[in-house]
């Protein structure tokens, strides 16, 4: 909570340049606390909120890591479209694929699309020898 206040207070004070990068740490802190469960179940839907407005600012800045995040959120959230469309977002020369592609399966496994997940693991796993190991055990 110590790092979440200080990121909003540097947000308010901060140049609109520096704005989006600070804004994706505070996006980025809000998704933690849901991901590793930290937060109480009644605040969820108000940390996922706030995860979502202030990666709309960092979005702005066009940082890719947003993109991802963003995605993520959505996909959090039960929107595997709207994830698709921010990974969609992601340019091949600015993240590494084998970042993006467990995202992509995870958003083709969602909506049905099953033929596209063995690709986008191929794919990530070509990178990861952790990945790797996942794909070799439930194949």
């Amino acid at each position: 909570n110590t790092k979440l206040y200080t990121a909003k207070s540097r947000f308010t004070h901060a140049s609109a340049a520096q704005r989006a990068a600070i804004a994706l740490t505070i996006a980025q802190l809000y998704f933690d606390f849901l991901y590793l469960h930290i937060a109480d179940p009644a605040l969820r839907s108000h940390y996922l909120s706030e995860a979502n407005r202030y990666c709309a600012f960092a979005l702005e800045g066009n940082l890719p890591e947003a993109a991802l995040l963003a995605a993520r959120i959505a996909l959090m959230a039960d929107e595997p479209k709207t994830a698709n469309q921010f990974l969609s977002r992601i340019g091949q020369n600015t993240l590494p694929l084998f970042h993006v592609m467990p995202y992509l399966a995870e958003t083709a496994f969602a909506q049905g699309e099953y033929a596209l997940i063995k690709p986008s693991l191929h794919l990530a796993s070509a990178r990861s020898r952790s990945l790797n190991r996942v794909q070799r055990f439930w194949q």
